[in-house]
This record gives C-alpha cells, structure tokens and sequence, in this order.
C-alpha cells in the first residue's frame, strides 16, 4: 500500500511539473490524408490543450504513460508475483494520465461555460456603443474574464495580421 501511495504521490508531482517544465513540440506538417497516428496526435493534442497543458508535447506525454505504466505493472508484479496483476496494474498505470487529462478538460470546459454569458453581455455592449464586431472580440482580449483574455489576445494577434475575421474566429 505504501508503495503504491509513493507512485501516485510521484505521478501527481510528475503531471504538476510537466505543466511548468516541458516546452510545446514543433507543429508537424500535415499532409493530404492523415494517418491514423497523425489523427490520434491531433485529438491528443487537442485534449491537452483543453486540459491546459498546451506545452506537454505529445510524445512526452505518451512516453510519461508507457513509464508509468511500467513502474505500476513491475511495482505490482514485485509485490505479488502475479503476472496478471502486474499486466493489469501496467494497463491502469498507463490509463492514469489519460484520465486525469480528460478530468481536467472537462473541468476547464465546466468553468469557461460559466463565463460565456459575461463574455457574450460585454461584447453586445461594445457593439451597441458603435464598435465593429472584430474590434468588439479583440476588445475582449483586455475587458473580458481573466482566464479568457490569452485566448482573445491570440484571436486580436491573428486578425491584426490577417485581417480575416471568419478564419480567426474559427482559430479561436
């Protein structure tokens, strides 16, 4: 039991640095049909970014998942000698990261759905007062929620350079 407390106390403090710590992979190029490993890096890279964790660079996340993994099927399999015990702690043990960072998608995507009535109240204003729809959203990106305000930052950063409204507002 004290083992398994000591690799859970590890797994938490691995995913609470990797957050501060790794750096965000380079964007690989895409290519006309994507394969099957380049669809699940997409959804994955995706549901880190949800999660908050847009610096883990996928291949670190996944190699995290396959070593802890590892250490809770060898961990088990030590202790009890009962390999499929161990198979089936390995297979826990490389679940774990996934789970958490759906946990924490999905609680980041709870806490934004309470802020899109305040952002929607404040971009009606700004374009009630004579503003542009465009210049209302990028507004946003220094009157609206804290948490929202990097995202309408990014959006404001894009359409400044572009200048094509559908296209960022899809990107946001």
């Amino acid at each position: 039991m004290t083992t398994l407390l000591g690799v859970l106390l590890g797994l938490g403090l691995d995913l609470i640095s990797s957050v501060v710590f790794w750096r965000k992979s380079s964007i690989p190029v895409r290519t006309s049909s994507p394969t099957p490993v380049h669809r699940i890096s997409a959804l994955l890279r995706d549901r880190l970014t949800q999660a908050g964790m847009e610096r883990v660079s996928v291949a670190v996340f996944a190699v995290l998942s396959v070593f802890i993994g590892m250490v809770a099927g060898s961990v088990i399999f030590g202790v009890t000698s009962v390999a499929p015990l161990g198979f089936a702690a390995g297979t826990l043990g490389v679940a774990v990261p996934w789970l958490v960072t759906g946990w924490r998608a999905l609680a980041r995507k709870k806490a934004r759905r309470t802020l899109w009535p305040d952002v929607v109240d404040t971009l009606v204003s700004s374009v009630r007062s004579g503003l542009a729809l465009p210049e209302g959203v990028a507004a946003l990106a220094q009157t609206g929620p804290l948490t929202m305000r990097g995202s309408f930052s990014d959006f404001e950063r894009s359409y400044r350079s572009t200048g094509n409204f559908s296209v960022v507002l899809d990107e946001l």
